[in-house]
């Protein structure tokens, strides 16, 4: 079951505790569970050091009408909230699409803004800066 994830500190802080005590006594006291324990035994980089993951850890649920039909509504009305394009996709293809998606339509329409959405300005917070006279000029 996901949860948070370990830390470079709890990785060492079990190193130095699984050396006066059990797998399962040092797991407890780190705040980390006896099957991370032994992940954690038996790589040899923090977990800090390790390469970001690059696949896929389940096929893609929008694949079949990402570009089809929900690009093209989405360049259509840019301010749609993922909830509407949800129930649009529900009314299309009864059955396909579940309630459960609606978090990762709501990455993928925020991905999509991000990239070919309308631009937005940007302010930046100016600090009014006092005028002093100088007198040895």
């Amino acid at each position: 079951m996901p949860g948070k994830r370990i830390t470079d500190l709890q990785v060492t802080k079990y190193k130095t505790l699984r050396s006066e005590h059990s797998q399962e006594a040092a797991a407890a006291k780190t705040g980390i569970s006896v099957a991370s324990a032994r992940r954690v035994e038996a790589a040899t980089v923090l977990p800090s050091q390790r390469p970001p993951r690059h696949w896929r850890t389940r096929a893609d649920p929008l694949a079949a009408v990402w570009e089809t039909e929900v690009v093209p509504m989405l360049e259509g009305a840019p301010s749609l909230m993922a909830v509407t394009l949800l129930e649009e996709l529900q009314r299309r293809h009864p059955e396909q699409f579940s309630d459960s998606l609606l978090r990762t339509l709501q990455r993928r329409v925020s991905q999509w803004r991000a990239e070919h959405g309308d631009e937005r300005e940007i302010y930046f917070a100016q600090d009014a800066l006092t005028h002093r006279k100088c007198y040895s000029c």
